[in-house]
């Protein structure tokens, strides 16, 4: 047999071997966990049932009105009394798995849990106003009941701020926009214009996608979303070369390349697209504020280690010239 073709079939065997080791070891991890793990969703199911309705027996119920397979929904009897009903939901996102479920009690008003099991609460607003319309509405005889997310809706915006700060900082956490990053932090002025030109366009396409969310459709989603950013990107190039030339000559092609900042791509994708204008504008803001702090912290450390100080004016023409010398 050539060399040739003996070094094929060996790789091949190699290949196959190592697929069929593998597959066997993680069929063996399934056989070992898997009853472990329906048995802990079972509990912690009846977890949140109990903390629903606290002394009540649960009879899961089959009903045609319930479409999706994912969502159940369970009777609530104390005895013989009915106390009302449970929708149960579980799945996953970019945010991690989401487990909720929702009471609706007898006499029609609401009570809601969210499980322990949620990581993080970004998107359980949009999930939960999902289940109510598509599932517990049908079933409450075409009624819309005002269900709220565990978290309250000013703690999620909070936390929506403080992701963009400081948990998700998409420089210093999330390693995005590092290009801009690196060519715009020379000076504090340089960095803190391409700050605020990012927010303004994160802000400015996150809303606008976030209007456009339902009539966008999943297949042209993406070249949709580069169109508006593309468009506010252009109306901040313009704007910047009237107004502010300085700094449109320093950040020169980098302000172009906002276009493809997948910062801004990505809160577009996994926040715009699913959440409201308002929820998407804290977000945008929350993430352009990080964003533009990481900037100038690279540029104090840069400008003042290249040039011994820091200089205002030169860019910002609007204020006076000033240069802060610390390092003879």
């Amino acid at each position: 047999m050539p060399n040739d073709k003996k070094k094929y079939v060996v790789t091949s065997i190699v290949l196959a071997s190592i697929g069929a080791v593998s597959g066997g070891l993680i069929a063996l991890a399934n056989l070992a966990t898997a009853a472990k793990i329906e048995q802990n969703t079972i509990d912690k199911t009846n977890r949140g049932l109990a903390e629903i309705f606290a002394d009540s027996t649960f009879k899961e119920i089959k009903d045609e009105r319930i479409a999706n397979p994912i969502v159940t929904y369970y009777e609530a009897l104390k005895g013989e009394q009915r106390q009302g009903y449970v929708f149960y939901t579980a799945g996953s996102n970019m945010y991690g798995n989401i487990s909720m479920l929702v009471g609706l009690v007898y006499n029609s008003s609401i009570s809601e849990y969210e499980s322990k099991s949620i990581s993080l609460i970004n998107n359980t607003q949009t999930y939960a106003t999902e289940v109510v319309e598509n599932y517990v509405v049908p079933f409450n005889n075409g009624e819309n009941p005002n269900v709220k997310c565990g978290a309250t809706y000013a703690a999620k915006l909070i936390k929506s701020m403080m992701e963009g700060l400081i948990i998700e900082n998409p420089l210093f956490v999330s390693v995005l926009g590092t290009c801009p990053a690196l060519a715009t932090t020379k000076t504090i002025e340089a960095a803190i214009g391409m700050g605020i030109l990012f927010t303004i366009v994160l802000i400015c396409s996150n809303v606008i996608i976030s209007l456009l969310r339902k009539i966008i459709s999943e297949e042209i989603r993406t070249p949709a979303y580069i169109v508006v950013i593309a468009t506010f990107v252009t109306i901040v190039k313009m704007f910047t070369n009237a107004f502010l030339p300085e700094l449109y000559s320093t950040l020169g092609v980098f302000i172009s390349l906002i276009v493809v900042n997948c910062i801004v791509l990505g809160r577009a994708e996994a926040y715009a697209s699913k959440n409201g204008p308002f929820d998407s504008f804290i977000d945008a803001l929350g993430m352009g504020v990080g964003y533009t702090m990481a900037l100038v912290m690279m540029a104090f450390f840069r400008e003042l280690l290249g040039t011994g100080g820091f200089t205002v004016g030169s860019i910002f023409t609007f204020i006076p010239k000033a240069t802060l010398q610390i390092i003879p």
